[in-house]
């Protein structure tokens, strides 16, 4: 039979967890694992450590884009060149060439839509590529976008080998300008677990972020008392947190060893309590395991000192 003691802080919040071994911090781990859809601009996640105030992670992210110059044709129906090459987001294929159906095709937007047609049409990566016509003479053009977002997200136009339509359509060398994709992530729709953690790096003070199994693991660094709770951040979901799921750590006892079962006894008393705030805080021990267990106060934000008498087997 070993007698074991020490004295913890009541987290302010039930249950305060004690270990018999070593401090363990604050700390919520993810219910999804990367890749994540962190596509839509401005996503944040938000979480308090140690009662210090939310942190907030934004993540960021803009597709890819290839603008005509201004002034383009915006009737194709008499022309004889109908073609031009596109390549989106670096594709291993290389550049694949539109044709367009130009009869009937007399104003920007048509023409807008034919290419976006064609090359939505191409499938892969080119199957969420959009075209916008914009703007009023002598400021109109045409607008190409990627579907993806990030820096991996790119739109290049080339000339056609025969009947190019670049010069009317003033894109690719004709007249065009490529602005690349922007972000935390080669890829948006698919970030990958150490794109978050680089986020959350720069972005957020108080914590650790690490990687478990493809999921993202919250660890509140060294604090008095010692927490983390998480904000209604707009990546939640997608991450795979809740709003206000909180865990406030676990005390260690400092001992070598855990016991050997739990049939182990625990007696807490406060320490150095006021009697007339003693009827307001009653404490029960529970969930006990070989590694620790856990006190309830009746009075759930109390943070009063608890001396621990524990009595049982420990473990060889």
């Amino acid at each position: 039979m070993a007698t074991r003691k020490g004295t913890i802080a009541l987290a302010g919040h039930n249950p305060t967890k004690v270990a018999f071994k070593d401090d363990i911090l604050a700390f919520i781990l993810g219910t999804n694992a990367a890749p994540f859809d962190l596509s839509t601009d401005g996503l944040t996640l938000i979480a308090d450590p140690n009662g210090d105030g939310d942190e907030t992670a934004t993540f960021n992210c803009a597709a890819g884009k290839h603008e005509s110059g201004l002034n383009p044709v915006v009737d194709l129906s008499a022309e004889l060149d109908t073609k031009f090459q596109i390549q989106v987001d670096d594709d291993a294929g290389g550049a694949q060439v539109v044709t367009l159906i130009v009869a009937g095709k007399n104003t920007g937007e048509l023409i807008a839509a034919e290419m976006q047609t064609k090359i939505q049409a191409l499938g892969g990566v080119y199957e969420g590529v959009t075209v916008a016509y914009s703007g009023e003479v002598p400021n109109d053009l045409y607008t190409i976008t990627s579907g993806t977002k990030g820096t991996g997200s790119k739109v290049r136009i080339t000339r056609a080998v025969d009947h190019n339509v670049t010069e009317e359509l003033e894109l690719g060398p004709d007249g065009g300008t490529d602005t690349d994709g922007t972000g935390d992530f080669a890829n948006a729709a698919a970030a990958s677990i150490a794109e978050v953690l680089a986020v959350i790096v720069t972005d957020m003070a108080g914590f650790t972020g690490s990687n478990v199994a493809g999921a993202l693991k919250l660890t509140a660094n060294e604090g008095e008392p010692n927490s983390i709770v998480m904000g209604n951040g707009t990546a939640n979901d997608i991450l795979g947190f809740v709003n206000l799921d909180a865990d406030y750590g676990t005390q260690g006892l400092g001992y070598g060893t855990d016991m050997a079962d739990v049939n182990y006894v625990v007696v807490a008393t406060f320490n150095g309590v006021a009697a007339a705030n003693l009827p307001d805080d009653n404490l029960s021990i529970g969930n006990k395991s070989t590694s620790g267990f856990e006190v309830q106060s009746e009075t759930e934000a109390s943070t009063y000192s608890v001396d621990l008498l524990i009595e049982g087997e420990e473990a060889a």
